[in-house]
Order: structure tokens, then C-alpha cells, then sequence
């Protein structure tokens, strides 16, 4: 099951393509820029000017090309990403500071998903790639003929073998400790992804083509090709389910924001259906929308902080060579992440997430905590000047929430807007909350600004970085 395999492919087959025309996307983009997204500051939240990035809707079309719009601007889109060939982009996920895209001719890219036009090859599966999903510090891609591949976050054309269903898989996700495949004639797989077990049936109906899903808590939602989403708990298998039926038909992904469902339908373009509700309204009018994922919205690190990382640091012709400060990988971040399970906050290995033990030096009984833009929450309960701060967990890139934490017994009593390094506010750090509910977590919590701690939140000056 494990046998590794090079999937390697000459650049050839790439830059060797026709350009693909994006006309559809050409004034999209030029509406895009009116906004202004990409140098939008909080100069009134933030105290140093920092870049900010609203939440986004990221799109993948059937030209090949990659469009991002702002969640309230969504006919305000611009061109990320352009492939020369025309091949439908069939999934997109981001996972710190990278946004990862499939593509039906079987190529993966990898992309700085605040940077325009930074996309690569990463892997080359050799058939269609219908879906990616990143779990256990790995991204996984579903192929067309029921292989699952396991692939290095940071390795290109490092891809091997992991698992298989018996149908050509056309959506996919990672919940907790399981892959999903959504196939044809409506059947979803679960397997393992620790374990060396066979992949086996979670769901099945006959009648039509699962082309997305989501989580929302305990429940998993399925997009079915011919116009429904079905809905059921994710605890147990072969269950009964409940059904919304949407008009219409040609459905082609789903993807779950502020606790609204958005939905790409084919030749027409991105709708919205409130859960429960059989009803859909059009938001975005776009004949090449094949794909759909979401950011939260990103603010960056203090500009005082960016050489932080660096073994020494030039300012005003003084080199300062002060501790390094660590940055983790994204291979790494694994081990700081937390997840939901019946309600409570676990950490990666399992255990509830308690704080009473954190360290006192700079933390008062906290951990410290970021959000990444794509809702992943990391925790340390290690925080040392000069080697462990906020701005470790991200490698110092941008993110959707920052600062303390404080939790008893997997309960999050409140989080605190403290780090000197992002400086956040409340207002974003509510995102946290919205993540937290995705994933199952249903209590309340405070959410302070910081003001029991001056310090943590005074700029330092660059010369005595720390």
C-alpha cells in the first residue's frame, strides 16, 4: 500500500500548451483592482500598518485559470492564477500560507496563496485529480481510478501510494482522523488515516454523483451532481439521511462559509442555499466555475518583526544578531493543531486541551494561539522570548486570528487579542469562533482586547528584537 513512486513530469507538458484565454475573467480582474484588496490596511485596528486581506471566495474554472473574489464583492474578481492549458481546475485548498490546486489533466500546483501568479508544479499524478484535502501533516489527492495519493507538504513530485475505493472519486475531504471520497452513483468512502485498514463504505445511494462535502460539527453535507444535498452524522456507517433538494442539475462543488453553504452549478456560476433550506440565490454569475474553497480573512506580522527569523539583522548599518526566533514548517505545524471531538478542544496527540500547565514567563497561564486563513487553530503552551512566539506557529506569515488562549478540560474560557507580533483586535479574532463552530464547538467564550499586559503588546524596536 506504501510503495513510494516518483511522479515526475518534464515542464514540457506544461509551458508547451497554447496560453488559455481568460476573457471571461479580464474584466473581473480590472474590477478587482478598483478594490483595492490587496492594499487594504486597518490602519484604526492595527497599530503598525499591516497588509490585511478580506475573506475570499477562491475559484477554480474550467479554462484552466484560478479567480479570487472578496466574500462581499463577489462579481469583483481577479485572475490569480492562468495555466496554458485548458483544464479544469478541479479543487482548490489553502493550508498556510500556500493554496494548493488539482487539475482534471492530472497535474497538482502549488501556489503563495497571497501572491499572484505564484503558481508551480508540484506533483503529477498522471490521470485526473478530482479532489485535495490536507490531514496528518500530508496533502492527499483523489485520482480518478480510486487511488489515493499521500504527497510531502513542501516536497514537490514526492506523492506515493496510500489508499484505494473501487470508483473513480470525485470529491474528497479529511475530517478528524479519516479521508472521504465521494464517487459516482452516489457512494462515499472513509478511511483511515493513521491505520493501515482497508478503505471501506460510509455511505451509499445509487441514484447520483457526490461531487462535494463539508462539515459542519457532527454532520457531514454531500453535493449531488443531480441537484440535492444529503446530510447525516458522521458517527456512524450505512445510517439514514436527510435530503434537501436543490433546482436544476450540474452541481460541481460545495464549500461551507459563515455557516452558509455556497455552490458552484455548472454553465452558470456560484450560488448560496441556507442550511435547511431547499432554495438557491444566485451571487455570482460565472460560465466557467467548476471549483470553490474560502480563505478567512489575514492580517501580517509587525513590520518590526519580519527579520526576526534572520541569525542577524541589518538596521542603519548595525548588524544585531540576536536568539533566532523559531519558525515552524509546514510540514511541522502539525503538532500544534487542535481539533474539535464531541464538543471539546483536543490537541494533536489526542489529549484534552488543558492550559493550566502553560508556562508563566510571558503567557499568565495561556497559551499562545494562531488561526491560519484557512481555520486551522495552533497552540503552544511553550512561549519564550527569543525562540517561541506567536509568529512561530505560521512562520511568521499572515494570519486569521492571534494571541492567548485559556482552556479547562477541552473549554475555552476566553482567547485575548495579546501578540505583539500581529497586534489583532476582537473583531478579527471572532473568526476563531466561526472556526471553532465548523468543527463541532458550540460553547460561547469571551474575547478580550489586551489590556491586562501591556508588554506583550509594546512594538520593539529592531535593533533589540527578541
Amino acid at each position: 500500500m506504501f510503495l513510494k513512486f516518483s511522479l515526475a513530469l518534464s515542464a514540457l507538458a506544461i509551458v508547451g500548451c497554447q496560453a488559455a484565454a481568460v476573457t471571461d475573467t479580464a474584466n473581473q480582474d480590472s474590477a478587482f483592482s478598483k478594490v483595492k484588496v490587496t492594499e487594504t490596511v486597518i490602519s484604526q485596528k492595527i497599530t503598525k500598518e499591516v497588509p490585511f486581506m478580506p475573506p475570499l471566495m477562491i475559484i477554480g474554472n474550467n479554462n484552466g485559470s484560478i479567480t479570487r473574489c472578496p466574500i462581499d464583492k463577489p462579481n469583483s474578481c481577479e485572475v490569480f492564477h492562468t495555466s496554458p492549458c485548458h483544464s479544469n481546475v478541479t479543487s482548490t485548498v489553502v493550508y498556510g500560507e500556500y493554496l494548493y490546486a488539482s487539475l482534471e489533466s492530472g497535474i497538482m500546483l502549488r501556489c503563495v496563496w497571497q501572491r499572484r501568479h505564484s503558481c508551480y508544479e508540484f506533483n503529477q499524478a498522471g490521470t485526473k485529480i478530482s479532489g485535495l484535502a490536507v490531514a496528518a501533516g500530508y496533502i492527499h489527492a483523489g485520482l480518478k481510478n480510486g487511488t489515493i495519493l499521500r504527497c510531502e507538504l513542501d516536497s514537490p513530485h514526492s506523492c506515493w501510494h496510500f489508499a484505494d475505493v473501487p470508483r473513480e472519486i470525485l470529491s474528497f475531504a479529511a475530517f478528524d482522523s479519516h479521508i472521504y471520497a465521494g464517487s459516482h452513483a452516489g457512494h462515499i468512502y472513509r478511511c483511515w488515516l493513521t491505520e493501515d485498514r482497508d478503505c471501506s463504505i460510509f455511505y451509499e445511494n445509487g441514484w447520483s454523483d457526490v461531487y462535494g462535502m463539508v462539515r459542519l460539527g457532527e454532520k457531514m453535507y454531500g453535493l449531488k451532481y443531480a441537484g440535492a444535498i444529503h446530510y447525516f452524522n458522521m458517527d456512524f456507517y450505512q445510517q439514514d439521511y436527510q435530503s434537501i433538494g436543490l433546482s436544476g442539475n450540474g452541481y460541481t462543488s460545495m464549500a461551507l462559509y459563515n455557516r452558509k453553504l455556497y455552490i458552484v452549478l455548472k454553465s452558470k456560476g456560484i450560488y448560496t442555499n441556507n442550511l435547511g433550506s431547499e432554495s438557491v440565490k444566485l451571487i455570482a454569475v460565472n460560465e466557467n466555475a467548476v471549483s470553490i474553497s474560502f480563505t478567512y480573512g489575514t492580517f501580517g506580522i509587525q513590520n518590526q518583526y519580519r527579520l526576526e527569523a534572520k541569525k542577524c539583522i541589518y538596521n542603519d548599518g548595525i548588524f544585531t544578531c540576536p536568539p533566532t526566533v523559531v519558525y515552524y514548517d509546514v510540514r511541522s505545524r502539525a503538532q500544534w493543531e487542535v481539533s474539535v471531538k464531541n464538543g471539546s478542544l483536543y490537541d494533536s496527540q489526542g489529549v484534552i486541551l488543558d492550559t493550566s500547565d502553560a508556562d508563566e514567563n510571558y503567557s499568565q497561564k495561556a497559551a499562545i494561539f494562531v488561526m491560519g486563513p484557512d481555520g486551522q487553530i495552533l497552540v503552544s503552551k511553550f512561549h519564550k522570548r527569543g525562540h517561541t512566539h506567536t509568529s512561530s506557529l505560521l512562520a511568521g506569515n499572515e494570519v486569521a486570528g492571534a494571541g492567548l488562549i485559556v482552556a479547562e478540560q477541552g473549554k475555552i474560557r476566553s482567547i485575548t487579542a495579546c501578540s505583539a507580533h500581529y497586534r489583532p483586535d476582537v473583531e478579527l479574532n471572532s473568526q476563531v469562533k466561526e472556526s471553532l463552530y465548523v468543527k463541532g464547538y458550540k460553547e460561547d467564550f469571551y474575547s478580550y482586547p489586551c489590556t491586562y499586559s501591556a508588554e506583550l503588546c509594546e512594538p520593539v524596536d529592531v535593533s533589540n528584537i527578541y
